[in-house]
């Protein structure tokens, strides 16, 4: 792996394994006849789903505003007259 960093394959193996172990750990496969009840069977799937989307969203905005940052940071220490 010429080039490549741990820590970031590490974090992509991580994510990997946590999505498969989301999909397949935490489901509901019923083989048989449904019940009656209403609305309780998908209820934890769609809280799941929703933390994942406000985490992802959060995490890609955060990294985004890291970038700037150091680009700000670099800009104002090329040249200290920006300011």
């Amino acid at each position: 792996m010429m080039g490549v960093n741990r820590n970031k394959v590490s974090v992509i193996l991580l994510t990997i394994a946590m999505t498969f172990s989301i999909l397949f750990l935490y489901n509901n496969w019923a083989f048989a006849q449904a019940s009656k009840t209403e609305g309780t069977s998908d209820a934890g799937s769609k809280f799941i789903g929703a933390g994942m989307a406000f985490g992802l969203a959060a995490a890609g905005s955060g990294i985004g505003l890291g970038f700037v940052g150091a680009a700000g940071l670099a800009a104002i220490s090329d040249n200290p007259k920006i300011i």
